[in-house]
This record gives C-alpha cells, sequence and structure tokens, in this order.
C-alpha cells in the first residue's frame, strides 16, 4: 500500500487503553477498520490515528500476546502500517499490467540451486499441494532480523555468549529499560551500555521512524548528560 492524504480519523485509544487481551484489540480495531470503509475514509486514517498510542498498548500486552501478535496479525498491521512511495507503486501497478510481475500468496518451504537458478519450493495460500518456481534470483524483502540470537556478527554474538545483552520481549531486539540502559543476563543495567532505534523492538514495537528514534536520542543524551555531568540541567 502507498502513502497517500487521507483525512483524520478520530482516536479510539480509550475503547482499548489497559487491554492485555489481542484478540480484544483486534476486534475493536477491525471494526473501525469496517466502519472507516462505509465512511469512505482511507484504512490507513484508522492505522495512522493510533500511532501516538501505539507503544503503550505494546508495553500492556502480556508475552504470550505479543508472540501471537507477531503469529496472527503482524503481517496485516505491516501492510497498513509501512508503506510505500506512490512512485513506486506506480512502477508495481505498470509491472503487474503488463504481465512482468506475478503475485503469490503461499509460504516458502525450500530453495534448491539448480545449475544456474534456483528452484522455489511453495505451498500456495489455502492449498495442500506444493509447486515449484524457477528463479534466476530470490531477494528477501521480510525486513530485517529482529531475534539478536539469529544474527550471524562477532559483536552480536559475543555480547550474547558473555550475558552482556540477552534477547528482548517477544525475542525482539535486546533487553533494555525504556531509558535506553541495555540489561544483562542477569537482569542488570551496566550503567555502560545503552542503546536506541531497533534493538529496542521488543520492549516499544514502534521504534524505527524517525520521529520514535529522535524522541529516544534526546532523552538518553539527556540521561547520559545528567550521569556524566550532574551540573548540566538543560539540553
Amino acid at each position: 500500500m502507498a502513502h497517500r492524504s487521507h483525512e483524520l480519523y478520530p482516536s479510539f485509544f480509550e475503547e482499548i487503553v489497559g487491554s492485555t487481551s489481542l484478540l480484544h484489540i483486534f476486534r475493536t480495531v477491525r471494526g473501525h477498520l469496517d466502519r472507516a470503509t462505509l465512511m469512505g475514509i482511507d484504512q490507513r486514517a484508522v492505522i495512522d490515528s493510533l500511532r501516538p498510542d501505539t507503544q503503550t498498548l505494546w508495553l500492556g500486552l502480556p508475552e504470550v500476546e505479543k508472540l501471537r501478535f507477531l503469529r496472527h496479525v503482524f503481517r496485516f498491521w505491516e501492510r497498513i502500517r509501512s508503506r510505500i512511495p506512490p512512485e513506486s507503486e506506480n512502477i508495481i501497478n505498470k509491472l503487474h499490467a503488463t504481465g512482468q510481475l506475478r503475485i503469490v500468496a503461499g509460504h516458502v518451504r525450500d530453495l534448491l540451486a539448480t545449475g544456474n537458478a534456483i528452484e522455489v519450493h511453495y505451498t500456495p495460500r489455502r492449498r495442500p499441494t506444493r509447486k515449484i518456481i524457477t528463479a534466476a534470483l530470490v531477494v528477501n524483502c521480510i525486513g530485517p532480523e529482529s531475534d539478536y540470537r539469529r544474527i550471524d556478527h562477532p559483536l552480536v554474538k559475543n555480547l550474547l555468549r558473555r550475558g552482556l545483552i540477552c534477547p528482548g520481549p517477544a525475542q525482539l531486539g535486546i533487553a533494555a529499560l525504556q531509558s535506553g540502559d541495555v540489561v544483562n543476563k542477569k537482569g542488570n543495567t551496566s550503567g555502560v551500555l545503552y542503546t536506541l532505534g531497533s534493538p529496542m523492538k521488543g520492549l516499544l514495537w514502534e521504534v524505527l521512524a524517525v520521529p520514535d528514534i529522535r524522541v529516544q536520542a534526546e532523552k538518553l543524551a539527556r540521561l547520559l548528560l545528567s550521569r556524566n555531568s550532574p551540573r548540566v540541567t538543560d539540553f
């Protein structure tokens, strides 16, 4: 979905604030999506109305509900929340209209190299039988790896092995406090390691956009200044 100018949709945060049930939140949001459609309002406006409160909702969900969101709801949310430029949408539509692009929904089962090609073994959506597509190139576009246990980087692997960092909630990012203090394997903060942005995805979820990172950076800068120079009162 592409970015579009649309009218604002009134916030309904009070209907779900404090809820610890993903099903309740999902049904409420789904109802407002349907309502917006009937009113002729873009569904994107509904998701955007929750933008200021997404972190609060995520913080209030138990671990099991966060995992349930990742399994069942994330892709639907991501499709509306993370959008592309209209120019990119135009290119995709043209490729689709000319037959150069074909969209297939399904679950990838295996990738096998065969000579100069790659066999993509997949199961189409709602069908039990597997199919094969022969491709010259495969590009993984599902986003960055957020489970730090699966990141093959010497620094990350060493920090995990020494217990200086550990996985964050729902195995996303790393464990940290909202202040940016990194929490080690024993549940303590070192006062030396800090983070912001994507490593805090498990804790706050909505952390990748520039406005979020900007706010985190300011708060962390104030924290570091206060700890290293108590006389500094303004930033």
